[in-house]
């Protein structure tokens, strides 16, 4: 049985319940929500386009090095960071396009790939516990804030995304000081979450979600599937940044910058 117990203190002080858990657009609603009078609203249009645009384009392809490299000492800049959001402030980011859902998951699953460089080095004793901790906070700091995004879909669309990568910096930060899960698979986290969010306890969801990230961590593998048989909401975000982290631990190359993907 699950059991919320296993998440340490710790984590449950990181957890976004304490300060992202409701990431509010420029009007002030929720941004999963969608405005009144959507046929579907937007987090749920996210997901069915991020869901295609994940077969579209399989992990493999999405290229080697570029001139958006950080430098070797560097997991990942504040600068690599800028260079994605001005990509985004120019490009025409219509939630139902594929393409622009692509350069949104590009866009995520390059943050994850550097919390897996992270995860990696530390692992090989590159890093010890405290400079892993310090590295992963100060990438979720730089990619937490505000993305100035004067459109208001733009600004939900960069949100989700923050949204998703939570729980990646949360597994690994818990990964790192108290190792992996020993009990439990990533589907039974990921369904306790969902349990926990129907009963609005959305502290307790992320925290779930925060261990299931830990046995992804660990090696254990879920396919799409799972994501995309659940209702959009908070889990179902979350749990779309922890497959970016799987596929990142599998292959951690580089986003390139400009690139038909």
């Amino acid at each position: 049985m699950v059991s919320y117990s296993s998440v340490s203190a710790s984590s449950r002080e990181r957890a976004p319940g304490r300060n992202r858990v409701s990431p509010k657009n420029a009007t002030g609603e929720r941004a999963l929500g969608g405005a009144a009078g959507d046929e579907q609203p937007w987090g749920a249009r996210r997901q069915t386009v991020l869901a295609a645009a994940r077969r579209e384009r399989p992990f493999s392809d999405r290229g080697g090095s570029s001139n958006m490299s950080a430098p070797a000492e560097e997991f990942y800049s504040e600068e690599r960071w800028e260079n994605w959001l001005a990509r985004l402030r120019e490009a025409d980011l219509d939630p139902d396009d594929e393409n622009a859902a692509r350069l949104l998951l590009n866009l995520q699953d390059d943050v994850a790939i550097a919390v897996a460089k992270i995860l990696r080095a530390y692992e090989a004793d590159e890093l010890d516990d405290d400079g892993a901790i310090d590295e992963l906070s100060t990438i979720h700091e730089t990619v937490s804030t505000d993305p100035g995004m004067d459109d208001e879909e733009k600004a939900m669309l960069v949100g989700g995304v923050q949204m998703s990568l939570d729980p990646v910096f949360y597994a690994a930060q818990e990964y790192v000081v108290n190792g992996p899960a020993e009990e439990g698979s990533v589907e039974e986290y990921v369904t306790a979450a969902l349990e926990a969010e129907t009963e609005e306890d959305l502290d307790r969801a992320i925290g779930l979600v925060t261990i299931a990230g830990t046995r992804v961590i660990d090696g254990e593998t879920f396919g799409l599937g799972v994501v995309e048989s659940m209702e959009p909401g908070y889990v179902t975000e979350w749990v779309n940044g922890l497959h970016s982290l799987q596929e990142a631990l599998a292959d951690p190359e580089v986003i390139e910058e400009d690139g038909d993907e």
